[in-house]
């Protein structure tokens, strides 16, 4: 591939790794390391190269949070959902269903924690089992209904909670000073409880993100913040800033766009830059790298970043203020690259399908082969910096990605519901996050895990006053088999035998020299699904022990 460095006037097409050619312009540096100049009217760019020293990482990366049991994923989950939101969330529910009763026809009971989590539970349901309707979720239409919900709450007792969910008292909050005062507890204590239990690796990444909606734009006319971004897949909806940890995607930080502050007025730097530092106000001095795109890129942002020892680069806009301007005026043929460096900040474009503009302070000019060829056979070979961009630049996307088969966000008028409901699916992922973590080489998946926490709320919540009969389709264990009131009764009659049996569920999951242990019984329980179990002991260990199977030394005799 024939591609070019720097130099005046037209870039120079040659093969391998030369230097830009032609007189070197305001150079800053004759050799080392120089030093950074303090703002972006202070740039100086010149055509040589340098390769810049990385900050040491003093970061303390990992797991922070303290759990009795890292295999529980409800216990991982009660990390972020802890004591004290579902307290304040049950306290404001109840408040303002009282101040609402006078005007609606609503029949209320005042909830409990129990009632919130169970609530809980159905929504991240919903994200798992998707319908057209609240409603359709208590269907008993034989075709698609889904008997474990009425199982947890009655179709009316849901909708009440739904309708009345509230997270703040009225007759305190100002209105006028916060537009996330709706929201504003859960905000705070996400963010808090977000960054106190993981530390990132080294590359963070910082990207927006826009609240998804299906179907019709509820909040437009609704929101005097919402925002417009053609190029995502929702278009309208809540602008969200996000740092990212560019390795697992872990939601580490993020602000939530409410439109211009009067702080954005007097700022020494753009908006978007002073996003920039907002979120990485924990991590700085400690040698992480941020990487952006170039709605925060600029070199006022890059320099602020660099006096507290973090580095940064990213995709830029060459109209920046302080970006060289030789850049600018050049036009570059495929595989050209052309480039100025002032201190740590190396301004790099290159011209590929269309031109990409880079800016960083960790990178050279290097262009490396990348392994691939193209359809001719020869060697594709791109810059180190865009290279490096590919790779660490998609935490956030890679959040977006991992929450968009399970989302359990739904339509609804009040815009604080729908971000509590992001908030919660965000909760899961990053409990995900740190289960992987400590339980390395699991093969739980997002979905097995989600499932998992709704399992571990029913059974620590749901006190089982829902009645239900028939069998249920499907299988696995029912989440209130350790709740509930159980009772043996005989397998009914079939078609084809009067006295049917069936497998034991209890011996079927043990294990007897390595082999499984296989034994028919007459006997089930009704309510759990109708599951088959030997009466003695297989029953009684069915619904009081967690983890059931027989030991190698027992006996399952009926």
């Amino acid at each position: 591939m024939e591609r070019g460095r720097g130099g005046r006037g037209r870039p120079v097409r040659a093969r391998g790794r030369g230097r830009g050619r032609g007189q070197q312009v305001h150079s800053s540096q004759d050799s080392g390391q120089p030093s950074a100049p303090s703002s972006s009217s202070d740039v100086n760019w010149s055509e040589q190269d340098a390769t810049p020293q990385q900050f040491d990482f003093q970061g303390n990366s990992g797991v922070k949070a303290a759990v009795a049991d890292w295999t529980d994923p409800y216990s991982i989950f009660c990390v972020f959902f802890t004591t004290s939101l579902i307290e304040m969330t049950v306290q404001e529910t109840n408040r303002y269903a009282e101040e609402m009763l006078p005007h609606t026809k609503t029949v209320w009971a005042p909830v409990s924690a129990d009632d919130i989590m169970c609530f809980l539970a159905l929504l991240l349901m919903m994200g798992n089992v998707r319908k057209p309707t609240l409603k359709s979720y208590w269907s008993t239409d034989a075709m698609s209904s889904t008997p474990f919900f009425s199982m947890i709450l009655s179709r009316n007792r849901f909708l009440a909670i739904n309708k009345f969910l509230h997270f703040v008292n009225n007759s305190i909050v100002d209105a006028a000073s916060d537009r996330l005062r709706k929201i504003r507890p859960v905000v705070d204590h996400m963010r808090d409880v977000f960054s106190r239990s993981f530390l990132p690796s080294r590359y963070v990444s910082i990207d927006e993100s826009l609240l998804l909606w299906k179907g019709r734009l509820l909040w437009k006319g609704r929101l005097g913040w919402k925002q417009y971004i053609p190029k995502k897949r929702s278009r309208f909806g809540i602008k969200t800033h996000e740092l990212c940890d560019s390795d697992t995607g872990y939601l580490w930080n993020f602000l939530v766009y409410t439109g211009k502050t009067a702080t954005d007025a007097v700022s020494d730097i753009s908006s978007s830059a002073q996003v920039v530092l907002d979120l990485m106000s924990g991590l700085l001095d400690k040698g992480y790298c941020v990487i952006t795109d170039n709605f925060y890129t600029c070199p006022a942002l890059f320099l602020k970043l660099v006096q507290h020892k973090t580095d940064a680069f990213g995709t830029v806009r060459l109209g920046r203020k302080g970006m060289p301007s030789a850049l600018k005026k050049t036009k570059l043929k495929k595989g050209d690259t052309m480039f100025r460096c002032s201190g740590k900040l190396l301004a790099l474009t290159w011209y590929d399908k269309r031109q990409v503009s880079m800016l960083s302070t960790v990178h050279d000019a290097s262009i490396v082969d990348t392994a691939k060829t193209d359809r001719s056979g020869n060697p594709i070979a791109k810059p180190k910096v865009i290279l490096e961009y590919n790779q660490y630049m998609g935490g956030v996307d890679k959040l977006d990605q991992m929450l968009e088969p399970y989302v359990s966000t739904r339509k609804s008028l009040k815009w604080y519901k729908k971000f509590f409901l992001h908030l919660l699916d965000i909760c899961i992922y990053n409990s995900f996050v740190l289960y992987k973590q400590k339980n390395v080489g699991t093969k739980a998946t997002l979905l097995s895990f989600r499932l998992d926490v709704v399992s571990g709320i029913i059974t620590k919540h749901h006190m089982g006053q829902r009645q239900h009969g028939g069998r249920p389709s499907g299988s696995g264990d029912m989440p209130n088999r350790l709740t509930e009131r159980h009772f043996p009764t005989l397998i009914p009659p079939s078609a084809t035998q009067e006295n049917p049996k069936r497998e034991c569920r209890v011996c079927g999951a043990s294990k007897q020299d390595g082999q499984r242990i296989r034994k028919h019984t007459r006997y089930m329980c009704a309510p759990c699904r109708a599951v088959a179990l030997c009466v003695v002991p297989c029953f009684q260990r069915f619904h009081t022990l967690l983890h059931y199977e027989h030991d190698a030394d027992d006996n399952s005799d009926e």
